[in-house]
């Protein structure tokens, strides 16, 4: 079902951030914060286009954070 695929998503999306509690780092939340705010603003406007694309934007931004920890990671314990 679509739930159970969204939830699918969800964990692998953010499985590794409990998995590795050094990306949890105030910065990130912080930055995690105001997109969410933004997102809400949007929201209230009923702006679904600019929600949509922000939001687009917003997993890309994770997805990149997560990968260049881990890569960060590798490269430390290789060495």
């Amino acid at each position: 079902t679509k739930i159970s695929k969204d939830l699918l998503l969800a964990t692998q999306a953010f499985g590794p951030l409990l998995a590795d509690p050094s990306l949890l780092t105030l910065g990130a939340a912080a930055t995690t914060w105001k997109g969410h705010a933004l997102l809400v603003r949007l929201l209230r406007r009923r702006d679904a286009d600019a929600a949509r694309d922000w939001m687009t934007e917003h997993i890309r931004i994770g997805r990149r954070y997560v990968l260049e920890n881990f890569k960060r990671k590798n490269r430390l314990e290789q060495s």
